[in-house]
């Protein structure tokens, strides 16, 4: 496993984790949850790009 990879990993892992928690903690109805969960995907695959370049 590269250095890249590990650190793509990390940070994936780092905000899936903080969105898992963040969703489980609100009262909220699915769709605010569905839209919430788009968010954050493209907030991780942002994280995991940026990422990757500084790592390369």
């Amino acid at each position: 496993m590269t250095m890249d990879t590990l650190v793509a990993l990390v940070g994936v892992t780092g905000a899936l984790f903080l969105a898992v928690r963040g969703l489980q903690s609100r009262g909220i109805s699915f769709e605010n949850k569905a839209a919430m969960a788009v968010a954050w995907v493209v907030i991780i695959v942002l994280l995991a790009f940026v990422l990757q370049r500084f790592a390369a």
